[in-house]
């Protein structure tokens, strides 16, 4: 994911919410300056609960964790 939505997502979630709690443990990657991508780790219910909390609260986001599940099942 990239970091700008990423950043997005993140600020608007809950600070004690499950979610928030899972993006917070990503590893980023790359040069900020250029392009910087945001691997998020996690099983498959918490990937579920992000996939939900986006679809409600930050639609750009969606494309990015349907990609990283469907990675997983693959």
């Amino acid at each position: 994911m990239p970091l700008r939505v990423y950043s997005g997502f993140l600020g608007r979630l809950p600070l004690d919410s499950r979610e928030y709690a899972v993006l917070k443990t990503a590893i980023g990657e790359g040069n900020v300056a250029t392009d910087y991508t945001v691997e998020i780790l996690c099983d498959a219910s918490d990937a579920t609960l992000l996939l939900n909390r986006a679809t409600e609260f930050y639609p750009e986001a969606l494309p990015f964790i349907q990609l990283g599940m469907d990675v997983c099942i693959a």
